[in-house]
């Protein structure tokens, strides 16, 4: 195809997205070989995976409090961190956030904790993607919780709503 058409930078940038495509089907086919020996259950695979979203939103909240974060869209709405790419690190935050309030049967002080630092990173990313996948976790943890949870919950999101009221319209 570089011959055809002689640029550089689609030379580039194919390879750019054939590394990722290759890189996902090789992950997927590694930890399917080690699911179907029993080499690693699912559920460590799962906590693995929810740590390193932990991780990567403990970044992203660490980079906001020293003052080196980007904007997800240019300078101003929402916050990605140092990551290059506010949608993708939405996406991958978000699942993991979901894959931690579906994995919990417990509530303790680690996964609240978790919690929030999810929601705080998939509110400040503002894209599309991660407002989205935030609404389905807090709908997710609604049904999930016990009921005694559900008040405070309620008040805990109200509240952030009304903090909140002016970055949301923005990106409504």
């Amino acid at each position: 195809s570089f011959l055809l058409h002689g640029d550089l930078h689609g030379l580039f940038v194919g390879i750019a997205y054939s590394y990722k495509l290759a890189f996902g089907v090789i992950v997927y086919s590694i930890f399917s070989i080690y699911l179907k020996y029993k080499l690693i259950s699912i559920s460590v695979l799962t906590k693995y995976i929810v740590f390193s979203g932990i991780l990567y939103s403990l970044i992203v909240f660490l980079s906001d409090l020293l003052g080196i974060s980007f904007g997800s869209h240019g300078e101003g709405l929402g916050s990605k961190g140092v990551f290059a790419s506010g949608n993708g690190l939405g996406l991958y935050v978000g699942l993991c956030f979901l894959l931690l309030i579906c994995s919990h049967k417990k509530f303790t002080l680690t996964y609240f904790f978790s919690f929030v630092l999810m929601s705080y990173v998939l509110l400040g990313l503002m894209t599309r993607a991660s407002i989205a996948l935030l609404f389905l976790g807090v709908v997710l943890f609604i049904i999930r919780s016990p009921r005694k949870y559900r008040i405070p919950f309620y008040m805990a999101i109200t509240l952030l709503v009304f903090i909140f009221v002016d970055k949301l319209a923005d990106v409504i």
